[in-house]
């Protein structure tokens, strides 16, 4: 046991260390005007599309 620990504390930390951000949910959004019309292009990291997404446009005041 007095062996072990360390070198359990040790793996931990370097995994921890390497471990990188995770983007899991990340979004990535185009969005483009045509005609007055805002249209948006939604893709998750791994690139399937985002089903079902909100999107709301708000002013300068958080205004609709």
């Amino acid at each position: 046991m007095r062996i072990v620990f360390p070198w359990l504390v040790l793996l931990v930390m370097a995994l921890a260390w390497c471990a990188g951000p995770s983007w899991a949910h990340k979004v990535n959004l185009f969005a483009y005007v045509e005609g007055g019309t805002v249209y948006t292009e939604s893709y998750f990291a791994d690139g399937k599309k985002v089903v079902g997404g909100k999107i709301e446009v708000l002013d300068a005041g958080g205004n609709h």
